[in-house]
């Protein structure tokens, strides 16, 4: 097939064999990605690893986490991790923030491992390398220890699983509401996930609802212990949904474009609605990853952890170019940042030079664009190539909304046009997820 055919579509067996790295390569990848990630984790901690040991001390003493501390803005699944985390370490007779940080990171770093291996068995090993060696998912995930890499997990799982016929297996779609819900429940990146894969036609409407409303179901559910009280769900609307990033709202690309701001969220909800519809009928095999992609790019709040949303879009389209500014800034943005390794010691004085000029995520400062705008050029390019595909015309014909995506049936083969990524092996996806 030829430029038709959407060109983040992972690789054949045959481009495997003939350009994939070897299992013990990506075998090595992951282990020198897990050292560093744990390294990182005994070198220090922020603000946001503190919070999760107040939620979990709260947690661990059966009390109302809302209630008692405003310090965990999401649902509540990741206060229930940080008090398995405390219940370990209480166990292996660890004490102290260092332990205490080895095992959270070891809970996200495995999260990472697990994105590395989904796409190295449905698009290609040199994804897997490209996300679990990124130093932007290791300074995340090791030393920062937010929580993104495991929602974005559950959503990836989620959308692979949804992408399967739904005559395949009846319990698939529900079993993909069920991850989306639990992803939802960790952090509410994929809050509007579910409104993309309205437009999304491989489905139809009964079950692409459907699939929204366990998602909603699972996400609202999980507050319900905590909301049993009227002190209960005050704190929850409040600590919660109220939420809009602390002194970094406002810090972002759509601010400055807009510097009016209650026409922020309206304009990021609509942005997001018209580009999932794009995204949609254009390209429904990269729906998931550009969906992360558009979610950075049109919020109006951004921060350190915001630059790890991307990275599983910026794996897939690792053959362009396009992506490595945007990886490169970023690296930059985190080994130079206060709130990661840029205040280590040795560290420290590099630091200072990029920070006295403006070189940081934070309100007011110029470098808070860059990150999004390296985005902007990667969604242009991906949005010129889909473009050009418009003009040139589709060889399926038929709406491109019901295209493969990562776990349909049935095979293809070949290359992009374009050459800038590989295609997948549905043979394989089915029998991996079959």
């Amino acid at each position: 097939m030829s430029g038709a055919v959407p060109e983040s579509m992972p690789a054949t067996a045959e481009e495997k064999r003939s350009s994939d790295p070897g299992a013990g390569i990506l075998a090595l990848a992951l282990a020198i990605g897990i050292v560093v990630r744990i390294w990182l984790a005994t070198l220090g901690h922020n603000f946001d690893l503190e919070s999760w040991l107040i939620a979990g001390r709260a947690l661990h003493a059966g009390k109302n986490v809302y209630v008692e501390t405003f310090r965990l803005p999401y649902a509540p699944l990741w206060a229930i991790v940080s008090s398995l985390a405390l219940h370990v370490q209480e166990w292996l007779g660890w004490n102290g923030m260092v332990s205490f940080h080895a095992l959270i990171a070891s809970v996200l770093t495995a999260s990472d491992v697990a994105i590395a291996l989904v796409l190295a068995r449905l698009w290609h090993r040199t994804a897997a390398i490209v996300f679990i060696l990124c130093p932007v998912s290791c300074l995340i995930t090791g030393y920062h220890s937010q929580i993104d890499t495991l929602a974005i997990l559950f959503a990836l799982l989620s959308w692979c699983l949804l992408a399967r016929s739904e005559d395949d297996a009846p319990w698939r779609v529900p079993a993909a509401g069920l991850l989306l819900g639990l992803s939802l429940a960790t952090k509410h990146l994929a809050l509007f996930f579910p409104v993309w894969v309205l437009f999304w036609r491989r489905h139809p409407l009964r079950v692409r609802i459907a699939y929204g409303a366990i998602a909603g179901a699972v996400f609202v559910a999980s507050f319900v212990p905590f909301s049993l009280t009227p002190e209960g769900r005050a704190a929850v609307w409040k600590h919660v949904f109220l939420y809009r990033g602390l002194l970094w709202y406002g810090n972002a690309l759509l601010p400055r474009l807009v510097p009016v701001p209650r026409l922020w969220e309206p304009i990021f909800v609509a942005a997001m609605t018209v580009t999932g519809l794009a995204v949609a009928r254009r390209a429904p095999h990269d729906l998931l990853p550009l969906y992360l992609v558009a979610l950075v790019l049109f919020t109006p709040t951004i921060a350190d952890h915001y630059l790890a949303i991307p990275l599983v879009a910026a794996a897939i389209h690792w053959r362009r170019w396009t992506v490595w500014p945007y990886l490169a800034v970023a690296s930059v943005l985190l080994l130079v940042s206060p709130h990661n390794v840029g205040f280590l010691p040795a560290m420290r004085s590099v630091s200072l030079w990029f920070i006295t000029r403006g070189f940081i995520l934070w309100p007011g400062e110029r470098s808070t664009l860059w990150p999004q705008t390296c985005l902007a050029f990667f969604f242009a390019s991906w949005w010129i190539v889909a473009a050009r595909r418009d003009v040139h015309g589709d060889e399926d014909g038929g709406d491109r909304s019901k295209q493969s995506a990562p776990g349909s049936s049935g095979s293809r083969t070949g290359r992009s046009n374009s050459g800038s990524a590989l295609r997948m092996n549905w043979a394989v996806y089915d029998r991996a997820m079959g």
